[in-house]
């Protein structure tokens, strides 16, 4: 019964001339049923149609071969289908593989599935969505980006809204490109008011400012963004420059990265092996006490080593006499 309800539904694309009916596309998955077939007349029934986008019908693009199983977007791994072709094709390809490949095809059907439960449901709400999400019924119709290069604001505005009122704030057209969190030749100044500035690498500082960000990015991400923003060619990669490599630390919270056969002549000048951070080997000065580390302070006061730690690093006047002597707080 379900094998007949498809051949049904793709029915209404499976008229071809004499010519065309031995012929099939070949889309290199070594299928040989009658999904396989089913699926080879639609998609040559689309092609055979000369489809633009231009034509005023709301069409998708399909991958032949799906990505999952080695597509490529290349032109002739593309083809326009309406919303419902584009269901029945999915449905014709879940059906058609095997083992893996079936499971591939399995998930892209249940994401179309989320849109309607059949080839027409699906259709009608693909069709509405893109009617009212084309020209002035989209949300960002006759809108820009628009933003401050010495405030880094950004807004998305009306372009009648930066012309009249944007345009003489300081603000261009545009996104600023970033790398490593702000451009390149800049840097970013804070005052103790929390408000955050972008100035020229070679401007002076002005009086109450500092240099830093309110909200500094995570090293993790700083390091993802010089990784992108990398020469592959020219640059190695942050692992390799640290293979083979350890950790020393001396009596003053200095920590170094240094190389196996350097240890020696690091440890005359009073390192050790270790990090600083991974292994709470900074000294701590509590009420004029001195412990080598957080672990010999937590021992000594009987408590945790989260509650010292968040002691010497508070600002409050109460814990005043708690801190890091390698750090400021």
């Amino acid at each position: 019964m379900y094998d007949i309800r498809i051949y049904k539904i793709v029915k209404f694309i499976s008229v071809f001339t004499s010519q065309n009916k031995n012929k099939s596309v070949n889309i290199n998955m070594n299928y040989d049923n009658k999904y396989s077939k089913w699926y080879d007349d639609l998609i040559k029934q689309a092609q055979q149609t000369n489809r633009q986008r231009s034509d005023g019908a709301i069409y998708e693009n399909h991958h032949i071969r799906p990505k999952s199983l080695g597509g490529k977007n290349s032109i002739s791994n593309l083809v326009l289908l309406t919303p419902r072709e584009h269901f029945i094709a999915h449905l014709l390809l879940f059906k058609m593989t095997e083992g893996s490949q079936k499971k591939a095809m399995l998930r892209a059907l249940v994401r179309m599935l989320t849109f309607g439960k059949n080839s027409k449901k699906y259709d009608f709400v693909r069709q509405l969505i893109a009617k009212n999400s084309c020209g002035e019924n989209n949300c960002a119709f006759g809108k820009i980006w628009v933003y401050n290069p010495d405030t880094l604001e950004r807004k998305f505005v009306n372009q009648e809204e930066f012309e009249s009122f944007y345009k003489n704030q300081g603000f261009v057209k545009g996104l600023v490109k970033q790398i490593g969190g702000f451009p390149r030749g800049t840097k970013i100044i804070i005052n103790n008011k929390r408000q955050e500035k972008m100035i020229d690498k070679n401007t002076a500082i002005p009086n109450g400012w500092i240099k830093g960000r309110l909200n500094p990015p995570s090293k993790s991400h700083m390091q993802n963004m010089r990784q992108k923003n990398r020469d592959k060619d020219g640059h190695k990669k942050h692992s390799e420059c640290l293979k083979g490599r350890i950790s020393v630390i001396n009596n003053d919270g200095e920590v170094k990265r240094i190389k196996k056969e350097d240890l020696e002549q690091y440890k005359k000048n009073g390192f050790a092996v270790g990090s600083g951070h991974t292994k709470n080997m900074r000294r701590i000065s509590i009420n004029g006490i001195i412990y080598k580390n957080l672990n010999e302070a937590a021992k000594k006061h009987n408590m945790q080593k989260y509650i010292i730690n968040y002691r010497a690093k508070s600002s409050n006047q109460k814990w005043e006499n708690w801190f890091y002597l390698d750090q400021s707080r």
